[in-house]
């Protein structure tokens, strides 16, 4: 062989090696381990009141006042809620001067719905009529009473409304 075909063929004979090292063979790839979240085991639900509240006269031959106002519900931690009733009460210092209460059934047929849903966001308007007079009472409390999506209670509170106008007639809602 001369040397000119020994050289060539050391070239094809080195390139294969070269080309047989590159990619192919080898270990094989792991995937990537995928890690997901724990799922929640409590709701996580906060009332904050929205806007401005409103005190006036009832429209009702019952009761005497309207107390009008919109909350907003936040559920944060991924686990869904229904509302079972909501309870507002009318104090002087501590004393409960007057309870009025909503269960599920007057929440569904008011809002549609007393569903809060995961991770959501929900501003409900409310009214309650009593008959304890304004100067009955120097704050209003108010606590919602829920089941969440893995049966167990809970409950969130909003300590007093704020920003109260008081008037004749509450706007409409």
């Amino acid at each position: 062989m001369s040397a000119m075909r020994k050289e060539a063929l050391a070239a094809v004979v080195t390139a294969a090696a070269l080309v047989a090292g590159c990619g192919g063979g080898g270990s094989n790839p792991v995937a990537p381990v995928v890690t997901q979240p724990p799922a929640p085991t409590q709701a996580n639900i906060t009332v904050t009141q929205a806007g401005t509240a409103f005190l006036c006269l009832s429209p009702r031959p019952d009761t005497f006042f309207r107390v009008q106002f919109t909350v907003t519900l936040r559920e944060s931690a991924g686990l869904g809620a229904n509302m079972n009733f909501v309870r507002v009460s009318f104090l002087k210092g501590s004393v409960e001067a007057e309870r009025q209460e909503i269960g599920a059934n007057a929440i569904v047929a008011g809002l549609g719905s007393n569903r809060v849903a995961a991770s959501s966001e929900r501003n409900i308007s409310m009214r309650f009529d009593y008959n304890s007079g304004p100067s009955d009472f120097d704050h209003v409390a108010l606590l919602f009473d829920f089941t969440h999506d893995r049966g167990n209670h809970l409950n969130a509170q909003l300590g007093g409304l704020a920003n109260i106008v008081t008037q004749t007639a509450c706007p409409a809602s």
